[in-house]
């Protein structure tokens, strides 16, 4: 459908519309155009915007910021957390539902299916927020849980409300075991919600028509419809504007560790000369590991790690310490699992010296084991809390960045994980203290350098002018469902220009050339 007819459906009688928003089609234009109108017509209640992360709750607030006091833009999780809250005692749960959640991974999950069922057995709860808000716009919704999703429309059918929701299943994408069946379950519920509702696409590529560059819009469109029903895409033989096709090899033997590639000479001579003439580029890898191995390639090349909008490594040390039943011990190791996030060459020798010394410390360290650990392990003793990590970090890091050796040989990954760590040794409480940070980082929508690696999980909802797929072989992309969602993601960030490191000797089932 056109921008138009997709405009008059959201602005229809009808209850409930879906539209399917392939990246870069104008998803975020055409929902916030409709929360202004819709805000300024309705007679009562106000318009809510749901999003997945405080990224886009940010974007919504910059294009509706003329009408706060009539739309309210939020995460689903602050919604669901909010309703938690306000019946913790019907849920069997303390007062403090963000700190009951940061105790244990897992708990924003269970969280939800409590709420989807509170709100499922009580209807007049559900009845309270239609009323509250007449018109819902949800975003980014494939990556909606089958419990929000079932919270979402419980409120849905208790009142009188209008939904608006906006997806694209292409862009679901998952790491680790169960990917596949991840999406797959997502993709049903898609096609489920499709078929109660009335349905609509978008098709024209305006992150690619505003660049000047239709043709590589084009491609990716039907890169797009290739991948959806399992077909590789195609790269031609003829040139097209804004994609370049690279050849480089996995120099590593075949039982090497298979998703760190060892990149061969004429490889990273190319991906050399792109970096040294790019002043605005992202390179893009399929996972942290095959990151890490292509910028370890280049230490010479002082281009930061885009770190996204989530802290997984400070989440899972702030989980541990959340809890009051943690041991010291227990702590300490969640604290040096942080620390092999955030740094390379935090050896496991490293690890076992500085556990044994916050737990049982001997009198001096000798030999190759820096006496320097001592001084780290010694914070950490002080306290085995938030603001005892906080101090041994900073310690650390003033080695590291003094170049004090053996700990010269420690890179910093995640600097923003590092200092928002050492940001927590100002608050006497740890989740008042992370909710100011999360809250900051919210407000400030910090973008990635201009010139910066990043998975390719986290650039879901960047662009830039310049891409560059690196390891684009069987390896790393494999023909499964969570792979073709994965490359499809990774092309559709280029406004400009596309550069695709491909494998001559192992190829990707995913790639055909013409």
């Amino acid at each position: 459908m056109s921008d138009e007819e997709v405009s008059r459906l959201l602005r229809s009688d009808s209850p409930l519309v879906v539209v399917e928003a392939p990246a870069g089609c104008g998803k975020t234009f055409q929902a916030a155009n409709y929360a202004v109108e819709v805000a300024e017509s309705i007679s009562s209640g106000r318009v809510l915007v749901l999003t997945h992360t405080h990224a886009a709750v940010s974007v919504f607030s910059g294009r509706t910021r003329h009408l706060s006091n009539q739309i309210e833009i939020r995460t689903i999780d602050s919604l669901i957390g909010e309703v938690a809250s306000a019946y913790h005692l019907s849920l069997d749960l303390p007062q403090d539902v963000g700190a009951w959640v940061r105790q244990e991974n897992g708990r924003f999950e269970l969280l939800a299916n409590k709420v989807r069922g509170l709100v499922q057995n009580n209807k007049f709860i559900a009845k309270k927020i239609a009323q509250a808000f007449p018109v819902i716009i949800c975003d980014e919704h494939q990556d909606t849980s089958a419990d929000q999703e079932g919270f979402i429309l419980c409120v849905f059918a208790a009142g009188n409300v209008k939904l608006r929701i906006f997806g694209d299943p292409m862009q679901c994408i998952i790491a680790g075991r169960g990917a596949n069946d991840f999406i797959a379950r997502r993709i049903h519920q898609w096609e489920q919600l499709k078929s109660q509702a009335s349905f609509s696409v978008l098709d024209r590529p305006h992150r690619w028509i505003n660049s000047g560059n239709d043709e590589l819009g084009e491609w990716v469109m039907d890169a797009r419809n290739r991948l959806i029903v399992g077909d590789p895409i195609i790269l031609p033989h003829r040139p097209l504007a804004g994609l370049q096709i690279k050849f480089s090899e996995n120099a590593n033997p075949p039982n090497a560790f298979r998703y760190r590639p060892q990149i061969e000479q004429d490889g990273r001579r190319a991906i050399n000369m792109i970096v040294r003439s790019r002043e605005d580029a992202l390179f893009l890898a399929s996972s942290n590991d095959t990151l890490l191995a292509v910028r370890g390639a280049f230490p010479w090349l002082q281009v930061p790690i885009w770190e996204g909008h989530t802290r997984k490594a400070l989440d899972a040390l702030v989980s541990v310490l959340s809890r009051v039943e943690s041991s010291d011990e227990e702590r300490t190791r969640a604290y040096i699992a942080f620390l092999k996030s955030c740094f390379t060459g935090f050896t496991a020798r490293f690890a076992d010296v500085l556990l044994r010394q916050a737990i049982n410390p001997l009198p001096r360290l000798t030999g190759q084991l820096p006496p320097l650990l001592e001084e780290i392990a010694a914070e950490i003793r002080a306290g085995f809390d938030h603001r005892a990590f906080a101090q041994a970090t900073k310690l650390l890091q003033r080695f590291v960045n003094g170049n004090v050796a053996p700990f010269d040989n420690l890179t910093i990954l995640h600097p923003v994980e590092l200092r928002e760590l050492t940001k927590l040794s100002e608050y006497e409480d740890l989740g008042t203290g992370l909710a100011n940070i999360s809250a900051q980082w919210s407000r400030l929508n910090p973008k990635p350098s201009p010139k910066s690696w990043c998975t390719i999980h986290k650039s879901k909802g960047l662009e830039a002018a310049f891409v560059v797929i690196n390891a684009c072989d069987r390896k790393h992309f494999p023909n499964d469902l969570a792979k073709r969602n994965l490359l499809y993601v990774a092309l559709s960030r280029a406004t400009h220009q596309l550069t695709i490191f491909v494998s001559r000797n192992s190829p990707s089932p995913l790639i055909r050339f013409e």
